[in-house]
């Protein structure tokens, strides 16, 4: 028994010792941060005001996601958080990159790379391609092309495009719908080099990085029940309520926490602000990155969900990209006869689209156009339907943009760090540059 309470003694010294962290934030760089803390030795505390964590990344109690997220094989980052949280199995993984291209009339067009190396076997599956030799040699020139000296900083992805004189089959079946899903933002306003940077990350390694690896059961299975666990499993605390100021201290530091339930705390070795942009830059208006953080533009995103088909669909596919369908550029879908069929439309701009009976109507027409009017959806689908926008999904990855993303850690005030995937990550707004900039915290 002495032997115990002595043991107990020494482990409550030992805690104390342990220096202290609060990460505002409960989403994936949050996460991301509290996990590498909690790695690094520091205890660890998480604020976030909703019931689910994960931020942007969850589902309702129909198990409809807050619009669909893939992830890429070389999401290394991202894979971490996985790891930690014991869900990395979720997930239909591709041996290599695949793509499903579909046509209005239900035509389908499927990348199928062989097994050769990377990339190697990227440019013969281009070549391998059901179209004109025509287009297939300018899809291999374009990948080519991916592979030269990235372009000056402050080049859009279009004048790119006109400088390699990518042709425009390939740019509307290559790197568009790439485009769309990782910069959320369209050609003409795409930082060039951000983008084909990614790319380079992607398909520049082994096959397995560049392979889409899609959900197979609702994000917040995949993020907020394995967060709750990691939570409890390892005693870090989580304070159900949101931070309404970071009080500055007189000697460059930092004083406390006000939160939202009236509370106030202090003590705290760290705090890490893991919140989106705007809400950074209120909450720490005297930090120097705050200046410039509110001049991010953001960029939309709106899916529709309508319920699953009555009979089973012409593909299989998880994810396809529409060739023709705007608004909508990816219909996406999980794996079961229960699933939901999403439409996906990214950089969501259309000013004649406003309400959700709008975006219902025109989900309704993209997926007649693209399936047929014998589309097997329920009779009543547009009453069932649902809509999730997010106007401020992401930061419009723009070469402007970029002038304003602060780097990830430490700011010029003590004991103030941020991480966000607005922050320069060397990613666009993407799952993978959140989870970065979250473990990057604990090792700068």
């Amino acid at each position: 028994m002495e032997e115990a309470l002595v043991s107990a003694l020494n482990s409550e010294i030992s805690m104390g010792n342990r220096p202290s962290v609060l990460v505002i934030g409960g989403g994936i760089a949050g996460l991301s941060s509290a996990i590498a803390h909690n790695e690094a030795g520091f205890r660890v505390s998480i604020a976030e005001k909703r019931q689910k964590l994960g931020g942007r990344v969850w589902s309702d109690e129909d198990g409809i996601d807050n619009g669909p997220h893939v992830i890429l094989g070389c999401y290394k980052n991202f894979r971490r958080l996985l790891r930690a949280f014991g869900t990395e199995h979720l997930f239909k993984k591709q041996d290599t990159l695949n793509l499903t291209w579909m046509f209005p009339g239900g035509k389908l067009l499927r990348l199928e790379p062989p097994r050769l190396p990377a990339p190697i076997h990227l440019l013969v599956g281009l070549l391998k391609l059901d179209l004109p030799i025509k287009k297939r040699l300018g899809l291999l020139k374009g990948s080519v092309a991916l592979r030269r000296q990235l372009p000056p900083t402050g080049t859009t992805l279009q004048r790119w495009f006109e400088i390699q004189k990518v042709n425009r089959d390939t740019q509307s079946l290559f790197f568009e719908p790439l485009c769309r899903a990782v910069m959320n933002v369209e050609a003409g306003k795409a930082d060039a080099r951000l983008f084909l940077g990614t790319l380079r990350v992607a398909f520049g390694s082994s096959r397995r990085e560049g392979a889409i690896w899609c959900p197979t059961v609702p994000w917040s299975e995949i993020i907020h029940q394995g967060a709750e666990t990691y939570i409890h499993k390892n005693h870090i605390e989580w304070i159900h309520s949101g931070v309404t100021e970071i009080i500055p201290a007189g000697d460059g530091g930092l004083e406390a926490v006000s939160f939202r339930h009236g509370k106030k705390k202090t003590g705290f070795d760290r705090i890490v602000l893991a919140v989106p942009w705007l809400e950074a830059a209120r909450l720490s208006p005297f930090a120097s990155f705050a200046k410039k953080a509110i001049k991010i533009e953001a960029s939309p995103i709106v899916s529709v969900s309508f319920p699953p088909p009555r009979l089973p669909l012409p593909f299989h596919d998880l994810l396809i990209a529409l060739q023709g369908g705007e608004p909508f550029h990816f219909i996406c879908r999980q794996p079961g006869p229960k699933s939901w069929l999403t439409l996906l439309a990214g950089a969501a701009t259309n000013p004649h689209l406003r309400t959700k009976n709008d975006w219902v109507l025109a989900g309704s027409k993209c997926l007649q156009s693209f399936l047929g009017k014998a589309l097997p959806l329920p009779d009543n689908h547009k009453d069932l339907a649902e809509i999730r926008r997010e106007s401020k999904a992401t930061i419009a990855a723009t070469p402007e943009t970029a002038d304003f993303r602060p780097p990830p850690g430490p700011t010029n005030i003590k004991g103030l760090w941020i991480a966000g995937d607005w922050t320069a990550t060397g990613f666009p707004s993407t799952l993978e540059g959140a989870a970065k900039s979250g473990f990057l915290c604990p090792n700068l």
